[in-house]
């Protein structure tokens, strides 16, 4: 394997992406699509021969199937209503809790003196800003207007291949919701491959009997972390940039002559990264501003 990626990277053989690799490209892809305001979100199903039955983005449905897409006449994505509804909910949904807390008579006579407190004033506003910060209210999902990636692949799957999903893996860019992790279940993908995590996820705390992150257990669908070529990256290390072949069509050996990587990061970049892996642990307190 290391073999393979330094060939990748120097070009000195000829090396073509991995079904794996080409999957997640297709994910990544697909990520593109979306004009989700939170976060870009792709999704691909492979079938059990590896071959991509499906792709699915993050946004919002409209009448008559499938997502609201680039030059409908009517688009109602969330960048024309100009805010997310997920978080204008949760924002509600605070208010609720605080005046449901607030008009409870003791409460109120207890500690503001049987005050009403001004939904304006510091205390209040300081109050409802640790409920959002340190309560399970920041990590609300379900009042996003958003079809998810997993769940779009999943549907456009069924209607175009019925059943050849069944015993197929889902590559996604990010790890999926317990919502949609369960959807995976029921439609029969054995195997989940994601790049970016999501901690708002519980699909092992709440689906441990059928989801595992152990690659090593049997009987369960795997969530696993992605192994290959970012697909940022799948472009510039898998298209030809230097001939394969002399002026008499015969394919070069390995290309000694030329083992020079075909990606370099300038020197100059170097303290503006130390810089910022300073400032990173100063904020984490590894050690102080003097």
């Amino acid at each position: 394997m290391k073999k393979r990626y330094l060939n990748i990277i120097f070009e000195n053989q000829i090396v073509t992406p991995t079904p794996h690799e080409i999957a997640m490209y297709e994910a990544q892809s697909a990520a593109g699509n979306s004009a989700c305001l939170s976060r870009q979100v792709g999704a691909a199903i492979t079938n059990d021969k590896g071959e991509i039955i499906s792709r699915g983005w993050n946004d919002v449905p409209k009448f008559g199937g499938n997502l609201y897409k680039e030059g409908d006449v009517a688009d109602h994505r969330c960048r024309s209503w100009g805010y997310c509804s997920n978080d204008r909910r949760k924002d509600i949904v605070t208010d609720e809790i605080l005046e449901s807390v607030l008009s409870n008579e003791y409460i109120s006579k207890t500690i503001f003196g049987g005050k009403v407190l001004d939904k304006n004033s510091a205390l209040y506003l300081s109050i409802k800003k640790a409920i959002r910060k340190n309560t399970r209210v920041k990590d609300l999902i379900e009042f996003s207007r958003a079809v998810h990636a997993e769940m779009h692949a999943i549907i456009i799957g069924s209607q175009l291949s019925g059943s050849k999903m069944v015993g197929g893996k889902l590559f996604c860019t990010t790890y999926p919701c317990h919502n949609c992790a369960r959807h995976l279940v029921v439609a029969g993908i054995k195997e989940i491959y994601y790049i970016e995590p999501y901690i708002k996820s519980l699909s092992t705390a709440l689906h441990h009997d059928t989801l595992t992150e152990n690659e090593n257990e049997e009987g369960k669908v795997k969530l696993l972390v992605y192994d290959g070529i970012a697909p940022r990256r799948y472009l510039e290390f898998f298209l030809m940039t230097q001939p394969r072949k002399d002026e008499t069509g015969k394919m070069h050996g390995e290309f000694q002559d030329h083992l020079n990587p075909k990606s370099r990061l300038s020197l100059q970049a170097l303290p503006t990264l130390e810089k910022q892996a300073i400032h990173s642990l100063k904020e984490k307190g590894f050690f102080s501003n003097e």
